[in-house]
C-alpha cells in the first residue's frame, strides 16, 4: 500500500470509529483552481463526500467567514483575522512555453527580463497568482509583455499550448493538465515563491467529517512533497 493511501485508510478508520455521524455527510471545501488536484484520488477515496468549490484564493477567505465551507486552501492570505491557517508548502514559479515551438531557448533555469522578452498569457489580476508575479517584475525593473488575459489558469494553459506565448505558474498548475506533454516548464532564478495554507474559520469548530479531510489533505501533501511528486515544493517547517 502507498504511504499516502495508508495515511487515508488510517484517518477515515479513525473518524469511522470516533463518531456516529453519517461518513457520507457532504464536507464542502474551497481551493484556487490550480491546487484543486491534492483534493483528488487520494482524498475522494475516503469514506467522505467532498464539496469542492474552485475559485481565486482572493474569495476564498470570505467563503470561510460566511460559511460557504469549512476548510479552504488558501495561497498567501496568512495574516487574516477569524483565520485560522496551517502552513502546506512553499512552491516556486516556472516559466512554461510551448514545447515544440519554443519562444526563447531555455536552460537550466531562466531570469526574469528573459521571461519578460517574449510574450505572455496571464491570470487576471483579481488572483494572488497575478499579484505575486507583478510585484516579481516590478522588483526585477522589467516590463512584461502581457499578450492576453484569463480568469481561469487552465484557459490560460490551453492557449499558451497553441503558440505564441509563454507564462508564469506554479508547477501544481501543470501537474494534471491536459496539455501538460504540449509544455515545458523552466525555474525561474531568482526564486518566486508562494506559500500555500490550509485555512478554517476560528469562529467554527471543524465538524468530524471537515477535521478528517483536513487531516487527510496534510497528510497526502507531506508526502506528495517527500516523494517528489509536486515538483518544487518544499515543507513549511513544522509541518
Amino acid at each position: 500500500m502507498r504511504p499516502w493511501r495508508a495515511a487515508m485508510t488510517q484517518a477515515s478508520s479513525m473518524f469511522l470509529a470516533k463518531t456516529s455521524h453519517d461518513a457520507s455527510r457532504v464536507t464542502p471545501c474551497g481551493t484556487p483552481p490550480d491546487i484543486a488536484w491534492i483534493f483528488g484520488q487520494p482524498i475522494s477515496a475516503a469514506q467522505i463526500v467532498l464539496e469542492v468549490y474552485e475559485s481565486p484564493s482572493t474569495f476564498l477567505a470570505a467563503h470561510l467567514i460566511n460559511e460557504r465551507v469549512e476548510l479552504s486552501v488558501l495561497v498567501d492570505d496568512v495574516a487574516l483575522p477569524g483565520i485560522e491557517a496551517v502552513p502546506l508548502v512553499d512552491e516556486p514559479l516556472y516559466f512554461v512555453q510551448p514545447r515544440r515551438k519554443p519562444l526563447v531557448r531555455a536552460g537550466r533555469s531562466i531570469d526574469l527580463p528573459t521571461v519578460a522578452s517574449v510574450p505572455l498569457m496571464l491570470t487576471t489580476q483579481v488572483t494572488t497568482l497575478r499579484d505575486l508575479v507583478d510585484r516579481a517584475f516590478a522588483e526585477a525593473g522589467v516590463a512584461p509583455q502581457i499578450k492576453a488575459e484569463a480568469s481561469s489558469i487552465h484557459t490560460v494553459l490551453a492557449m499558451v499550448a497553441q503558440g505564441g506565448a509563454g507564462t508564469v505558474i506554479p508547477h501544481s498548475a501543470l501537474a494534471w493538465h491536459a496539455a501538460a506533454q504540449l509544455l515545458r516548464q523552466t525555474p525561474i532564478e531568482p526564486q518566486i515563491v508562494r506559500r500555500a495554507t490550509l485555512a478554517h474559520s476560528r469562529l467554527n469548530r471543524l465538524q468530524p467529517a471537515a477535521a478528517c479531510v483536513h487531516a487527510l489533505i496534510v497528510s497526502v501533501v507531506r508526502e506528495l512533497v517527500r516523494s517528489r511528486r509536486w515538483d518544487g515544493a518544499r515543507l513549511v517547517a513544522g509541518n
